[in-house]
């Protein structure tokens, strides 16, 4: 199969022209959002070359969904930014050895558990797409989001920098959140590293909404319980009125077993995570999938 090169910011990438580009964007370039074509959260812009979109041809410079484009030719791409507003750090505190917790202070503005920010950098232009935790009724003047620390990372770096009172470059992606009809008594709620907050939260509202007898939890961790999933579980324990279940499943054995040694199928599942842990989720017939990178 024909192969061309993509480019965006400093990342170069040797696709299929059969692929949708999304495929092959780590989410820390990019907000993924349905990927269907329909909460146009993921917008490009091309600056150079061609794609196909739902079979029409764009050229450069125009604005484009890559999860339901393909390359033509080789490209160069750029995220596409709207507007952005601007609030000021509360605090960044260590909530594990490798997790902080950012908490920031906006305007009041709706958003769900579902939601999205994206943090600009203050001396790059680029930005990070983050899930937001909602499960601790903050308001909706107060963003709070968990992310796990990279060694030299750009982001990481800068964030251990930020005070109370920094400002802060930010835009709030709202995703359309779905309503079911019908809801399997029982969930699964699937999640390694700095996911599990954001995984919680949407189980809390589904709870809320559903009246569900039971959460099942699948921990994903390289050893034992995090301390960062204990601390989220028992959190939520606190915000539900149903039994919860919590297994906490070593890396490897998630990686090489199938997803039925872990869940039961037939229950809705919640699955925030890199790719490498939600992949087996995509299988499923009911699903809410985040993934990033």
């Amino acid at each position: 199969m024909p192969e061309v090169k993509i480019k965006i910011a400093d990342l170069n990438i040797t696709a299929s022209i059969e692929d949708n580009l999304i495929e092959h964007i780590p989410s820390n370039y990019i907000t993924k959002g349905c990927l269907n074509g329909v909460c146009r959260v993921c917008r490009c812009k091309l600056v150079s070359g061609q794609v196909i979109e739902n079979g029409k041809i764009i050229n450069t410079p125009n604005i484009f969904l890559p999860c339901i484009s393909k390359p033509l030719t080789d490209i160069s791409i750029e995220s596409h930014v709207g507007n952005f507003s601007i609030g000021s750090i509360k605090s960044v505190e260590y909530i594990d050895n490798s997790i902080i917790e950012i908490k920031i202070n906006v305007k009041k503005q709706f958003f769900t558990s579902k939601s999205i920010v994206n943090i600009f950098h203050n001396d790059y232009s680029i930005s990070r797409s983050y899930s937001l935790v909602t499960m601790y009724k903050d308001g909706f003047n107060l963003l709070r989001i968990h992310v796990k620390l990279k060694e030299n990372g750009i982001f990481s770096n800068w964030f251990m920098t930020l005070k109370p009172d920094d400002q802060i470059k930010y835009q709030i992606i709202n995703i359309p959140v779905p309503r079911y009809q019908e809801m399997s008594r029982y969930i699964n709620i699937i999640s390694a590293g700095s996911g599990m907050g954001a995984a919680l939260s949407r189980g809390i509202e589904l709870s809320e909404k559903h009246e569900l007898d039971g959460i099942n939890i699948v921990a994903i961790n390289r050893n034992n319980l995090s301390t960062y999933h204990e601390n989220c579980i028992n959190d939520l324990k606190h915000h539900v009125n149903c039994g919860v279940h919590i297994r906490n499943v070593h890396f490897t054995d998630w990686i090489h077993h199938d997803i039925e040694k872990f869940i039961e199928k037939k229950f809705f599942t919640v699955s925030v995570g890199s790719t490498i842990i939600t992949k087996k989720v995509v299988q499923l017939d009911e699903k809410e999938i985040e993934s990033f990178g």
